[in-house]
């Protein structure tokens, strides 16, 4: 126990010098989990040379923002692709992911498939097909409309149960790597920094609803505040991390940012801040607890968030956030974010 707790606050410590050396109300709605594929610190990789069936998995995933946890189950299928001799093409592999998804509050299919053209690389194709129900005053699905009555702007839910489906499609682009690919190059790197390393990731996604009438129309999604939309979006994200071979594998910093690409038509975009980039930025810690069982805790420490007039105003809150206005031009302020657990388990 006492070696436990020493490792545990050597790598804290360790954390803070990375930090020192480095220098969404919550997001009014929170980055969606589906912008950014957080990397993957421990497991089994594809083998190379035949086609392979990787083990399935289970995922749990939940957070202080939203009372509901998301259950998801995958089945990793790797094709060897366009492979070679040389190191940087040596492993290419094509990975097929057919999986589930369910929530209290939503059910749906996905489908990935992820190309490693360079070692160093990753480029990924997925699509989501989904629907859900309402629990309270919590809604998986259905649309968030403007009433206008009496002149006055009032949020409301319109939806029932399995009222139609939302689905993604997306593209993105993961660069990687740590200070160990330096080895070959450079005979004098220190033992110490090997483990360190860096990944970047961009996803650009369509999204839709298929009750909306028109890309005017918001919609809810999963739990959340129902600001989306029919359209393009972006999400990208940086992470600077240590790998440990003990039980606390690794810690990272992670910045993260998501926007809307579309305007509809009627929306004054600038006012309500829907142009802004939503920043995001956390220090996550990943476990290996079991040989098939990995852990990773994220805390946001901090995120902006748009700054409205009137916010303490009664009745601010029921305003439909089409017609709240910024402050001023741009108006942000920190804040503090969440604290997210994902734990996925490999059944051999």
């Amino acid at each position: 126990m006492k070696k436990t707790s020493l490792v545990l606050l050597l790598a804290f410590m360790l954390t803070g010098l990375v930090l020192a050396q480095e220098a969404e109300d919550q997001f009014d709605n929170p980055l969606p989990e589906t912008a950014v594929e957080a990397p993957v610190f421990v497991g089994s990789e594809p083998s190379a040379g035949a086609f392979t069936v990787e083990a399935p998995r289970i995922g749990l995933r939940a957070g202080t923002e939203s009372p509901w946890a998301t259950l998801d189950f995958g089945w990793d299928f790797s094709l060897p692709l366009l492979q070679g001799d040389f190191p940087l093409v040596g492993d290419n592999n094509l990975v097929l992911t057919p999986g589930i998804e369910v929530s209290p509050l939503s059910l749906g299919l996905t489908a990935a498939a992820r190309w490693t053209p360079l070692a160093f690389a990753d480029l990924s194709f997925d699509a989501t097909l989904a629907s859900g129900w309402s629990v309270g005053d919590f809604h998986g699905i259905g649309l968030n409309r403007d009433s206008h009555e009496g002149g006055t702007s009032t949020a409301f839910y319109d939806g029932s149960p399995f009222g139609g489906v939302i689905w993604d499609v997306a593209i993105a682009l993961a660069l990687y790597g740590d200070m160990g690919m330096l080895k070959p190059v450079w005979d004098g790197l220190p033992n110490g920094v090997a483990p360190i390393f860096i990944r970047s990731s961009h996803r650009f996604a369509f999204s839709g609803y298929s009750d909306a009438a028109n890309r005017g129309e918001a919609w809810f999604r999963s739990g959340d505040d129902g600001e989306n939309r029919d359209g393009f979006s972006y999400g990208g994200d940086l992470w600077l991390g240590y790998r440990l071979p003990v039980l606390l594998n690794s810690v990272a910093l992670r910045a993260c940012g998501y926007i809307f690409l579309n305007a509809p038509a009627g929306w004054d975009r600038r006012s309500m801040g829907d142009d802004l980039m939503r920043w995001g930025f956390s220090f996550v810690l990943g476990f290996s607890l079991l040989e098939n069982l990995d852990l990773s805790l994220e805390t946001r420490f901090l995120e902006t968030r748009r700054e409205f007039r009137h916010s303490d105003d009664p009745g601010w809150g029921n305003v439909h956030f089409v017609n709240r206005t910024l402050k001023d031009a741009g108006s942000q302020r920190p804040a503090f974010g969440n604290v997210e657990l994902t734990a996925t388990y490999r059944f051999w």
